[in-house]
């Protein structure tokens, strides 16, 4: 496990995987199957029709997750891929954790005067 100012990567967690190439651009949901000493971390093969997507090894891709209300995101490369004993993806070890604005603009308080 790694701390990231309270952000931390858990073994088993949920998570939601972005790609951005053609053809399987979307977010898949996945989860974090091993961390191997903050390097790098494994999650399960994202599917898509029952088909697991075939991403290259180096493509960047977003993670994310959600934690109390809360939600953070970094983006990480394909390190390696594997079939044996499961569909799997390694991914390099994020750098940096931040927390994302679940909202495309933010919210402001603001005084407006009623006449």
């Amino acid at each position: 496990m790694s701390l990231f100012g309270g952000r931390q990567l858990k073994e088993k967690m949920r998570i939601f995987i972005e790609i951005f190439g053609d053809p399987y651009a979307g977010v898949y949901r996945t989860q974090i199957l091993a961390i191997q000493k903050n390097t790098t971390f494994a999650i399960s093969t994202p599917a898509k029709n029952g088909m697991i997507l075939p991403l290259p090894r180096g493509e960047i891709v977003r993670c994310f997750y959600f934690e109390q209300h809360r939600m953070f995101e970094f983006y990480v490369r394909i390190t390696n891929r594997a079939l044996e004993p499961e569909p799997t993806l390694t991914l390099e070890y994020p750098k940096n954790i931040k927390e994302a604005n679940r909202r495309q603009y933010e919210r402001r308080e603001c005084a407006i005067p009623v006449t």
